[in-house]
């Protein structure tokens, strides 16, 4: 399956609609993702996004309103049996 096909549902996101810079999504050192993820709260494929980020391992950036370092504490707590979005947006 091609990569365009696979990311054709992010077509709905609303980071594919608005003109956002790369920056909201993907901070820099000393920046906020703040708006980003209250971007990805409205967003009606959050959960799709969400579920993208862990399925691929995407190592930066906002996905699904959750930056990496707490993808990673979520893959952590699934790994045990606990899964839960919520314990770090």
């Amino acid at each position: 399956m091609s990569l365009q096909l696979q990311l054709q549902w992010a077509q709905d996101g609303l980071c594919s609609v608005m003109e956002i810079d790369d920056e909201t999504f993907f901070a820099i050192r000393g920046s906020s993702t703040r708006r980003g993820k209250a971007i990805c709260r409205m967003c009606p494929i959050n959960e799709d996004c969400f579920e993208y980020s862990l399925d691929y391992d995407m190592e930066f950036g906002v996905w699904g309103g959750i930056e990496q370092h707490s993808r990673d504490y979520i893959k952590r707590k699934s790994n045990l049996g606990v899964y839960d979005k919520t314990v770090s947006s």
